[in-house]
């Protein structure tokens, strides 16, 4: 039997966490196995508090997917702990990615897992290239949107920093923050591991002076120059439009003037917590006001 038979499933809480430039002074350090532990830690938190956990990573030998599936294993977090039938993991896969996985290593892990293949982004030619996969990757993190009840972000590639250029038509974090804020869905953020999300906490308390420094790279800019677009309006709907790009500097006007007012409309946490949490300094309160806002609104899910 499959992960997928027979199950009535849990909530699906979204972590997006991915390697920053982390503040300093903050204790961590930004490098693969940091994130692996922070990813790691705050989904078994989640977990144990019975909600499932859906992340949108690939797989590769020492990247978190191994390790949160040899966390399920071990463990045997659909039956052993709980003793149900639910998946309390899910793994979105864009279309064209390569999982590097054997047939048998794909039925292996869907007996703890749930593997969700997204369709192919339409009105593209869908060879390889780099515009289709930015195109594959909206889609999957928008097609994840649907699906989940909740999403928690930390880090995310730092568009200030040329090294972290990305390879979609935005940061993937920021993306689905974005996607959640459209979606009015509960969004759960901290500044304390740096990166995008950082910056979008202090665009949201009006410390941020700077636009962010975000470029295309040159296949995508010119892939993108006939579908460009804006974002005006204060409910984020044009973000769903995944064929475009976006303006960064009206997107940081509307992250502005409406992100935090629809967080705290959505998210189970009053102002004053949710400043407490985007504020945190460690994983453990950050996930102590996390569980607290998802406990507020779990008869929502």
């Amino acid at each position: 039997m499959t992960a997928s038979e027979n199950k009535i499933n849990p909530a699906q809480i979204g972590v997006s966490i991915s390697a920053s430039h982390v503040p300093p002074g903050s204790g961590y350090r930004n490098d693969e196995p940091t994130t692996n532990e922070l990813t790691l830690n705050l989904s078994k938190c989640l977990i144990t508090h019975g909600y499932a956990v859906a992340v949108g990573h690939d797989w590769r030998p020492g990247g978190i997917m191994m390790a949160l599936y040899e966390f399920a294993e071990a463990h045997d977090v659909n039956a052993g702990i709980f003793q149900s039938k639910s998946s309390f993991l899910y793994n979105y896969m864009y279309s064209g990615m390569e999982s590097g996985l054997e047939p048998w290593e794909e039925e292996q892990i869907e007996g703890v897992m749930e593997l969700v293949k997204c369709s192919k982004p339409t009105g593209i030619e869908c060879g390889p290239s780099a515009f289709t996969r930015a195109r594959a990757l909206s889609r999957m993190r928008g097609y994840m949107t649907t699906q989940l009840s909740a999403r928690v972000c930390l880090g995310g590639k730092d568009p200030a920093n040329p090294e972290d250029m990305s390879t979609g038509r935005l940061p993937g974090v920021l993306e689905e923050i974005l996607f959640s804020l459209a979606a009015k869905q509960p969004l759960y953020l901290s500044g304390l591991f740096g990166g995008v999300t950082e910056w979008v906490v202090n665009t949201l308390f009006g410390e941020q002076p700077n636009p962010m420094n975000f470029t295309l790279s040159k296949e995508l800019q010119k892939s993108y120059s006939q579908q460009s677009s804006t974002v005006s309006s204060d409910d984020f709907q044009e973000v769903t439009d995944e064929s475009v790009a976006l303006d960064m500097r009206l997107l940081q006007k509307s992250v502005k003037v409406a992100g935090f007012k629809s967080i705290c409309q959505h998210n189970g946490l009053t102002e004053n917590q949710n400043k407490q949490m985007m504020r945190s300094q460690t994983l453990e309160e950050f996930t102590h006001w996390v569980l607290i806002g998802l406990d507020n609104i779990r008869n929502r899910f």
